[in-house]
């Protein structure tokens, strides 16, 4: 399983967005961290130019008008760009605990499973 992550939107993040991408590495399933800046006011456009820089599964993209869009248009941006089988959404000021894609696995062992939506209470499963 190769999970692409995309990190959404990187906006007034400087502070988090080291810790959210370090610990989206920690996985050797993730296949790359896409950072979406999305034209923030403070310093985050240097660190995730540092971040890209720093780490080969890191990649940094910006909205080719280089405006501000918003969470969904930079999703969307991410989800063009994601490479891998899966696709994980972190939120810049967040990060995964080391347990994170442990009931995924687990689940996308079943062929029937094509997807799954987990929300703060529950899991919801898309099947064929």
């Amino acid at each position: 399983m190769k999970i692409s992550v995309i990190m959404i939107p990187v906006f007034k993040a400087e502070l988090y967005i080291t810790k959210a991408v370090e610990s989206a590495l920690q996985f050797s399933e993730v296949f790359g961290v896409l950072l979406i800046e999305d034209r923030s006011p403070d310093n985050a456009l240097e660190i995730c130019k540092e971040l890209a820089e720093k780490h080969m599964r890191v990649q940094f993209f910006q909205h080719p008008d280089k405006e501000n869009h918003g969470a969904g248009a930079s999703r969307n941006l991410g989800i063009e760009n994601a490479a891998g089988d899966v696709i994980a959404f972190l939120d810049a000021d967040d990060y995964f605990l080391p347990n994170r894609f442990d009931v995924e696995k687990e689940l996308f062992k079943n062929p029937e499973i094509e997807g799954i939506l987990k929300t703060q209470y529950r899991f919801t499963y898309m099947h064929s």
